[in-house]
């Protein structure tokens, strides 16, 4: 059977690559000659844009007598003919400290990447589980010359633990405080996850993740036991 160099791929992709190494290894692997970029604010795709009004309501914080934690920047749509209104619920005073808090946790981790060549990202708001693999692939695929003069297990283990920390910092933003404190606890309690990881070991023994793993429990607890009020007064009336 005959084969040829001479075909053609049309295709469309929301998500091309996290970074520009990204994108570019796509455009080579599929050997794209053309692509054209849009955004919603380009001339030919603005007609079919929605257009939309952001307004921002203000978040209880659980100390204000909130039950148990909202989950913080949670976006709400309602289509409006022909409109669409974006509600924005701002994270709370509370759950901020908690944020910013466990961003700190994170930079040693993205600075030893970093120092390797294996992440350019510095900013762990730019962090994402996808992120985090898709740069694992990428340094599976580095030769064999590029690799002897460093610890590509240490590499692999730091990955493995960016990729779950990563993935707490997605649950607090999107699912509130109970499923970002079991996750955690779920990473410190679980022997068989990255057993033999220095990175996790590290992580374990700092003075800050063991201070907001009990501020985080304390939170949790009083949280529990006044939705259990809630429910306990409730079945009396």
């Amino acid at each position: 059977m005959n084969y040829t160099t001479q075909f053609r791929v049309l295709a469309l992709s929301a998500t091309p690559g996290a970074d520009g190494q990204s994108i570019q290894q796509v455009i080579d692997n599929l050997l794209i000659a053309h692509m054209e970029v849009r955004t919603e604010d380009a001339l030919d795709v603005r007609p079919y844009i929605h257009g939309r009004q952001v307004r921002c309501r203000p978040l209880l914080s659980h100390s204000q007598g909130g039950r148990g934690s909202p989950a913080p920047s949670v976006y709400c749509s309602a289509r409006l003919a022909p409109q669409m209104e974006k509600l924005v619920v701002p994270m709370g005073d509370d759950l901020s400290s908690v944020r910013d808090q466990f961003k700190q946790l994170m930079v040693p981790c993205m600075q030893r990447l970093q120092r390797a060549g294996v992440l350019q990202v510095s900013d762990p708001d730019k962090i994402s589980p996808f992120l985090v693999v898709r740069q694992r692939e990428y340094f599976a695929a580095w030769p064999y010359a590029r690799k002897q003069f460093i610890d590509v297990g240490a590499i692999y283990n730091d990955l493995a633990m960016l990729h779950s920390l990563s993935h707490a910092y997605m649950m607090l933003h999107y699912h509130g405080l109970g499923p970002f404190f079991a996750h955690l606890k779920t990473l410190r309690d679980d022997e068989t996850e990255m057993r033999n990881s220095r990175a996790k070991q590290e992580l374990l023994h700092r003075s800050e993740f063991q201070t907001l793993m009990r501020e985080l429990e304390q939170r949790v607890r009083v949280a529990e036991a006044a939705q259990f009020g809630e429910v306990y007064r409730a079945s009396l009336t």
